[in-house]
């Protein structure tokens, strides 16, 4: 059987589709995406560790472009090409490192603390409000306002950060791509590069007290080149921003259309860090990741051969009821965090601990006013993207 993966009803809800596939085959072939589709939690997990799966893979992103916006596509997967999402084996591990070093736990304690100043700025902003828009009145701000302010962004420049974060990364290896989002990915990356550069060199000649100080002193250090320096910095400003401004919004819905879970976290707020898990497993903003077969390769009886690609559902592997006991059900309660929405192996995501941090300081605000607010209407708007799962509206009015 195949899914039309971009109709709008799939978009909308994905679950029950992706939950015949799984149940007709964990690993089924797409001809809608020319491509493996795999959607068992056993499966997803063993390929994510799998060195036989690529993550070289930028150029699924333009694939199907156009000829006349071929040189546009070739610049902005040539940028990719530097991440170290993109990157296998001793070179993954080379940029990794210093990544690893530069987010870890114990130099993100201004994560929090400035998380918390944003969100109560927010919050009052939300007061004797009976109307507004989740996502981009609160989410959004909050996201962006604090990844800003940890990494060294000056206020003044947010709305040109934001609108080149937005739109630059929205090619999601689907096929479905025009010379113009093309066009506008590239220029969109050239903007954001020619920032950051900019401003690695100021913090590499002065040295500040925020994230990207320590990022450029740690690839620094690691003989790192300037180029992949700044385009690792990309990489990991622009992921934690849009896939937790997503995550939050995705809760949030989750919350509402769950009341009595609502509730439980209302009266019991010490439960929070691990209703964040469980958000994650039940409606993550990581969709799928995508690998291309690198060589000859079997998984469950299924063979796959080199240069094909694989989208590992991770949404879909979070509900697989093989693994998961109440896997379509949402349970704050939940202490089973075997989920894969931040992925698996080698490339589990560097900035998990931020998106955790922020989803649950902007919860801690979201909870109790949550639980005075209601879904203003429908259908929801949600972004086309196998990539990334997320609203891109959520207006909400008061009870």
């Amino acid at each position: 059987m195949d899914v039309d993966f971009f109709a709008p009803s799939f978009t909308a809800n994905p679950y029950a589709e992706l939950a015949r596939l799984r149940q007709h085959s964990p690993i089924a072939w797409s001809a809608r995406l020319n491509a493996w589709v795999v959607t068992g939690h056993h499966e997803v997990q063993r390929m994510l560790k799998d060195h036989r799966l690529s993550s070289a893979r930028t150029e699924i992103y333009t694939r199907g472009v156009p000829e006349c916006a071929r040189g546009d596509a070739e610049a902005y997967t040539g940028f990719l090409d530097r991440w170290l999402l993109f990157r296998d084996g001793a070179s993954h591990r080379g940029l990794r490192a210093p990544a690893v070093r530069a987010v870890k736990p114990q130099r993100l304690h201004w994560v929090r603390s400035t998380a918390i100043e944003t969100v109560q700025e927010l919050a009052s902003n939300l007061v004797g409000r009976t109307e507004f828009d989740l996502m981009a009145d609160f989410a959004e701000r909050f996201v962006l306002r604090t990844i800003a302010r940890i990494i060294g962004i000056p206020s003044e420049d947010i709305p040109a950060f934001a609108a080149w974060s937005q739109g630059g990364f929205l090619l999601d290896g689907t096929g479905e791509v025009s010379a113009e989002a093309v066009r506008t990915a590239q220029r969109n990356v050239a903007s954001i590069r020619s920032y950051l550069q900019e401003l690695v060199e100021k913090r590499r000649a002065l040295p500040q007290d925020d994230l990207l100080s320590t990022i450029a002193a740690e690839f620094t250090a690691s003989g790192v080149s300037q180029e992949e320096t700044i385009a690792n910095c990309i990489n990991i400003v622009v992921g934690s921003h849009e896939t937790t401004k997503y995550l939050i919004g995705n809760a949030a819905l989750a919350l509402l259309e769950h009341p009595g879970q609502l509730a439980v976290l209302h009266e019991q707020p010490e439960l929070l860090p691990g209703a964040v898990d469980e958000l994650i497993r039940f409606d993550g903003s990581f969709f799928s990741v995508i690998r291309r077969c690198g060589e000859p390769a079997e998984f469950s009886g299924v063979r796959m051969e080199p240069g094909q690609y694989v989208f590992c559902m991770l949404n879909a592997a979070n509900r697989d009821p093989e693994r998961f006991e109440l896997a379509d059900q949402l349970v704050v309660t939940r202490r089973d965090a075997g989920h894969l929405g931040f992925g698996q192996g080698p490339h589990f995501c560097i900035g998990a601990g931020i998106g955790r941090i922020l989803t649950e300081v902007a919860l801690q605000v979201l909870v109790p006013l949550l639980t005075r607010f209601r879904v203003a209407g429908e259908p929801l708007d949600w972004l086309p993207s196998l990539s990334l799962r997320g609203l891109r509206s959520l207006q909400l009015t008061s009870r």
